[in-house]
Formats: C-alpha cells, structure tokens, sequence
C-alpha cells in the first residue's frame, strides 16, 4: 500500500507550525507535504495603535502585522491567537472561539475604549462593521492581504492518495475544490469548521470530516487520530 501523504495548504510559516504540533509517533509512516494555497504579504508597515486604544484580533496573522502591544488590551478568537498576542506583549483576552462568539463577548461587556480590528482583506463577515452598528467605538484596519496560489504538481499528484488534507478556512477550501482533480477516493479531507466543509461542495472524497470544535487543537486531534489510522490499516 502507499504511503499515505499529509498535504497542508495552509500559508507556508502557518503549514510549518502545524507540523511542528503534530505528534512524532502519529507522523510516523507518513510523509508530509507543504503546499500553501494561500501566500500572507503585509500591506504597508504595522498599523499604529494608540496608548488609549485596543486591538481586536481574529487570527495569528493579525498579530504577527500588528505593532508590538506595549501592555495594551486585545480582545482574541482562538486559544492560539490569544496565546501569540500574549507574546507580542498584547494584555490579551480570549473572548470566544469564533467570530460571532467574540461579537457577543464585546457587546456584553463593551471596552472602555476606541478598537481597532488588525485583520487581513477577506475575512467572513464583517466584525468591525456589527460592533459599529450596535454602537462600539471600532473600525477595521486591513494589514495584511491572502493571495491565493494555485495546487502544485506534487500535490496534485499526492492527491492520488491515500492523503490527508485539512482545511482550515472556507476561502481555501473553495480554492481547494476548484484546483483538485476529479477523483479523490482515496483522500480524507478534514474541515475546522461547517462553514469550511459547505464551501467544498459537492467534492467527493474518500472521507469528508468536521472538527468537533473550531480550534487549532481539535485539528490537529484529528489529523493525529487520521495518520494513525491509516497507517495502521
């Protein structure tokens, strides 16, 4: 039987890190290719934050465009994106794990303070907008844009299978339905979310899973229990 291929698409630092989380024993047997659908470039220089305001952010990536906190507020989406600000020297709250779960955080308790929402050009949803509309003090900064790239050779052909691909954002996922070839009977696709599986389509794969939760740590739960079992089949 071949050796079932792990193919993460996510940008290459973001792909990388992943790897890095995963499990030794449960790659053990598989082998692993990095092959980003999507390239991050920043915009201009960091976005400048005022001593009196506060960030919002919803991704790593809008902390890694972001200026260096300085003991500043910042309200977070993720465990790992609260984690990262924390570093940046942000005094960072988790305020939910998805977008609409922050959005009623904020309105519960609105900050005492202008924000703003450091974030890329395509996002789902517009959080600055909603926190206006209900009366925050907010607005959307744009630091960095997502450019789509197209499936690589080596991964079309790895996409022979078996292979393991997750998918973190419903934008790649859509780009990955349009690049892949037609036949993926022996692909097991993972989505973090339902909003990331709804946007494959009607994509036929050997496997389509959803994570149980929206989280960096849920995937990579999956993925582990996937390489696993297929390397033990």
């Amino acid at each position: 039987m071949r050796q079932p291929t792990l193919i993460l698409t996510r940008p290459q630092a973001s792909a990388e890190r992943f790897a890095e989380s995963l499990d030794p024993a449960a790659l053990k047997g598989v082998q692993l290719l990095i092959a980003p659908l999507m390239r991050i470039d920043p915009v201009g220089p960091p976005p400048a934050v005022a001593e009196g305001q506060g960030a919002v952010f919803t991704s790593v990536q809008g902390v890694y465009h972001a200026p260096q906190g300085a003991g500043r507020p910042a309200w977070c989406v993720g465990q790992a994106t609260t984690r990262v600000a924390v570093a940046a020297g942000w005094r960072a709250v988790q305020a939910g794990e998805t977008a609409e779960q922050l959005i009623a955080t904020l309105l519960a308790s609105p900050p005492d303070r202008p924000l703003q929402h450091i974030c890329g050009e395509h996002q789902r949803g517009d959080i600055a907008e909603n926190l206006a509309t209900a009366g925050l003090n907010i607005r959307r900064t744009v630091a960095y844009r997502q450019t789509l790239l197209r499936l690589g050779d080596a991964a079309r052909a790895a996409l022979g299978g078996p292979a393991i691909v997750p998918l973190f954002s419903p934008r790649t996922a859509l780009q990955f339905a349009q690049q892949a070839p037609e036949n993926l009977a022996n692909v097991h696709i993972v989505a973090l979310s339902d909003a990331v599986a709804e946007n494959l389509g009607n994509l036929r794969a050997a496997e389509l899973l959803v994570t149980q939760a929206p989280t960096g740590a849920s995937m990579l739960k999956t993925v582990e229990m996937l390489c696993t079992s297929l390397t033990s089949a």
